[in-house]
């Protein structure tokens, strides 16, 4: 009876015959089999609240019922009525059984932020089971598996190691679907690219974690100060601008915005640029131009292209307005466009 075996139970009454112990047995093995029956169709009928309080009655009769247990904790989390005892039952349940697919299961779930403990639970499931947990088991397998990726890799940064860190973060990646994560991880790939010389993969990650969240506000001030490091002053100020038409009253990003229009005013000093006085020369102009040119050309920055893109960028177009004497009296009277 305490194990909830009904059909082995009979017979052997059926020997003792019409003792009261034996009809006490009697009367408890028919509310356990009536309590059982409604439990089993409500919980059929995915009415899981109603199942749980037929398996709490069974289970004051038949308190070590494997199948009892099992069918409780389900209803728990089904339910995600209280999933402490939840947690208990399925320890209870694992005592008898190791390998038992529903305790297996929601261990997995308690331990979802045990990367390592969740990860050994849902293998059991995802490897004896292909019923009704199984996708759920595969779910927080992989998801499991990226965040112990992700901690792979931030531990990777904290040693110093970040070609190592960014393969982690890239293999998380491809297991993670839920978006919030996604952005987040993107976004320490970013970190980990401007520390590995690589601005512009930089940009493309926070581009995509923007993807994935577009009121990502941290991949908005990581892209915009990226932007502004490698002197693409309007791109900067377009996100600053975003910034600010999110949160109106935050001083922060105001002041950001207004740093970074400073720059780029700064950025058409076109004599600045070419690094000349105001009453340079054409034959002054041109030999800075060719000079600057020729430090800054993308060509000759392999590792550092992206960055000298915006300089070179910056260096044509003050040559283009100072060595035209039009542009250069328009330039000097009203400043560039």
């Amino acid at each position: 009876l305490k194990i909830g075996d009904i059909e082995a139970l009979t017979p052997l009454l059926d020997k003792i015959g019409n003792t009261k112990t034996a009809n006490c047995l009697r009367e408890h093995m028919k509310k356990l089999s009536m309590s059982k029956i409604a439990g089993d169709a409500a919980f059929l009928a995915g009415r899981y609240s109603e199942a749980l309080s037929e398996y709490n009655a069974c289970l004051k009769i038949s308190c070590h019922s494997p199948t009892l247990l099992e069918r409780k904790a389900i209803c728990l989390v089904r339910t995600a009525d209280n999933q402490k005892e939840a947690f208990e039952v399925a320890v209870k349940i694992l005592k008898d059984n190791s390998k038992n697919l529903v305790a297996n299961f929601i261990l997995g779930r308690h331990f979802k932020q045990m990367e390592k403990k969740a990860l050994a639970h849902f293998e059991v499931v995802v490897e004896y089971d292909s019923g009704q947990f199984y996708e759920e088991a595969r779910a927080g397998l992989r998801f499991a598996k990226a965040r112990l990726l992700i901690n792979e890799g931030d531990y990777a940064v904290f040693r110093g190691h970040s070609s190592v860190a960014l393969i982690k973060y890239r293999d998380a990646l491809e297991r993670l679907k839920e978006a919030a994560m996604k952005s987040e991880v993107h976004l320490k790939c970013a970190d980990v690219l401007v520390k590995l010389g690589d601005p512009e993969q930089a940009v493309e990650e926070c581009t995509k974690a923007i993807d994935c969240d577009s009121k990502a506000v941290k991949a908005y001030i990581r892209r915009a100060k990226i932007y502004e490091e490698c002197e693409y002053f309007t791109e900067a100020i377009r996100d600053y601008e975003y910034l600010c038409s999110l949160d109106k009253m935050n001083p922060d990003y105001r002041e950001l915005l207004s740093a970074a229009k400073r720059r780029l005013n700064k950025s058409r000093d076109y004599y600045s640029v070419l690094g000349v006085p105001n009453n340079a020369t054409q034959s002054q102009i041109k030999k800075a131009y060719h000079l600057k040119a020729k430090e800054h050309h993308p060509d000759k920055k392999n590792h550092q292209q992206f960055v000298a893109k915006s300089k070179f960028q910056q260096i044509q177009k003050a040559y283009s307005v100072l060595s035209d004497e039009t542009k250069r009296w328009d330039f000097d009277m009203f400043g560039a466009d």
